[in-house]
């Protein structure tokens, strides 16, 4: 699948909005988490990850969810 820069940007935003969520839902977010965050690149993978962000109950569920 090739990515356009355009989408490249707007997936780096919603990734960047997902972990911000989750900062301030459950405070520091843990180094694996972030990393996971940062190697998405599937637009439907984000935004699913983004929607679990504002549903989980905490990040334990979240890691194991995404």
């Amino acid at each position: 699948m090739t990515v356009t820069i355009a989408q490249h940007w707007k997936n780096e935003g919603k990734t960047e909005a997902v972990l911000t969520f989750l900062e301030s839902r459950f405070g520091e977010v843990p180094a694996s988490i972030q990393k996971k965050l940062a190697a998405l690149q599937d637009a439907k993978i984000i935004e699913k990850a983004l929607q679990l962000a504002a549903t989980c109950q905490s990040l334990k569920e979240f890691q194991k969810t995404l």
